[in-house]
């Protein structure tokens, strides 16, 4: 398969060329939807004829939890601490 001669050339160049270690416990050839990459899927779009990133729905699902955590009312803390956490959150 053509994908996996161009997986083992890339890592060759990574290792040789640029003296880095790849993993291969987590280097894999796989389609882009079957992917998460740093907290995003990939889908295709029909329309635009391409591959797109979404936020996948774990991450997504983590960032809501924390944002009812911090915007609690019964949260005893002044507005102006619970506007600066939730900086912090947004801003990562």
């Amino acid at each position: 398969m053509s994908a996996k001669r161009v997986m083992r050339n890339l890592t060759r160049y990574i290792e040789e060329k640029l003296g880095l270690k790849v993993n291969m416990t987590k280097s894999k050839v796989d389609r882009p939807s079957g992917l998460k990459y740093l907290g995003f899927g990939f889908y295709y779009d029909t329309k635009a004829h391409q591959f797109k990133a979404k936020p996948h729905a774990k991450p997504v699902a983590k960032f809501k939890a924390r944002m009812k955590r911090l915007t609690c009312r019964s949260w005893g803390v002044s507005n102006s601490y619970k506007v600066q956490k939730l900086n912090e959150l947004i801003r990562g």
